[in-house]
C-alpha cells in the first residue's frame, strides 16, 4: 500500500510558498510532528533577524484537502 503524500506550503505574514513536492508520511502524527519541525527551523532562521511576523505551515494531502496547520506568531514589544 503506498504511503501518502503531503503537502507542506509556508507562509510568512500572509505570503504562501507553495510546496509542490511534498513529503511521503504514514499517518497525521508524522504529519503534525513534521510540521511542527519544519515551522520551528523556519523561525528558528528567520526570527532573530525580523520585526513582527506571522508564520504557519498549511498542510494538505495529495487529493489538495487541507488537514493541518501550525501558525506562530511572533512580536517584541519595547516597554
Amino acid at each position: 500500500m503506498p504511503v501518502p503524500r503531503y503537502f507542506f506550503d509556508f507562509r510568512d505574514n500572509g505570503r504562501l510558498t507553495s510546496d509542490d513536492e511534498g513529503v511521503e508520511c504514514d499517518g497525521m502524527a508524522m504529519v503534525h510532528r513534521e510540521a511542527t519541525r519544519a515551522l520551528a527551523e523556519i523561525a528558528k532562521d528567520m526570527l532573530p533577524r525580523s520585526g513582527a511576523h506571522w508564520l504557519s505551515i498549511e498542510v494538505r494531502d495529495d487529493a489538495d484537502r487541507p488537514c493541518l496547520r501550525a501558525v506562530l506568531s511572533f512580536n517584541v514589544t519595547q516597554l
